[in-house]
């Protein structure tokens, strides 16, 4: 199984990233210290911001599997 461990903080205009494995690298590009204490609406597409957004303000939280 690829995947990596991501912990943001929950808001729904902000989404602040407080823990990334270091992994990250990978997947996406970037090492930990690259995208920690950065929105995670920085990493989507603005297309897909909205999405985000609403799932966050139905207070969903838990673990997501991409």
């Amino acid at each position: 199984m690829y995947c990596f461990f991501l912990v943001v903080k929950v808001d729904p205009f902000d989404s602040q990233i407080v823990y990334v494995s270091k992994n990250i690298k990978n997947y996406l590009g970037y090492s930990q210290d690259e995208i920690v204490n950065h929105s995670l609406f920085q990493l989507i597409f603005s297309s897909n911001h909205h999405k985000l957004r609403d799932y966050l303000k139905d207070n969903h939280q838990g673990f997501f599997f991409f």
